[in-house]
């Protein structure tokens, strides 16, 4: 079964994202920070990573930028979840991420994505 790493602040929204995980047959690891999500990759490398809780004026984006950078994190797909409204979703396509998606997420569209971000090249 494959795995999404989930880099949150915010462990209530963790557990709606569990939820939508093992419906589309993933597992999921969780991680508040990014030396979190670094100690979890060093574990077990996952499929994919999700950045959420973007919201303006937050360190989504930096996050995004350190887990790029990192070489354990760096090829692994990444989708940023932004909240709706304009300052966010621009900021989210402003940084590294594979793709940037505006919340509340529709699990079959996120998990599409995810799927086609494993099978695309790296």
């Amino acid at each position: 079964m494959p795995t999404v790493l989930v880099v949150d602040e915010e462990r209530a929204e963790c557990g709606k994202l569990r939820a939508a995980c093992e419906d589309a047959g993933f597992a999921m690891m969780w991680a508040e920070s990014v030396a979190e999500a670094v100690g979890c990759v060093q574990q077990q490398a996952p499929a994919a990573i999700l950045v959420a809780g973007a919201k303006p004026g937050d360190e989504s984006g930096k996050t995004v930028s350190l887990l790029r950078k990192n070489p354990r994190t760096g090829s692994i797909p990444l989708v940023l979840l932004c909240e709706p409204n304009g300052n966010s979703l621009v900021e989210g396509w402003n940084s590294d991420a594979d793709m940037v998606l505006e919340k509340p997420v529709d699990p079959v569209e996120l998990f599409t994505v995810i799927r086609h971000l494993m099978a695309a090249p790296r």
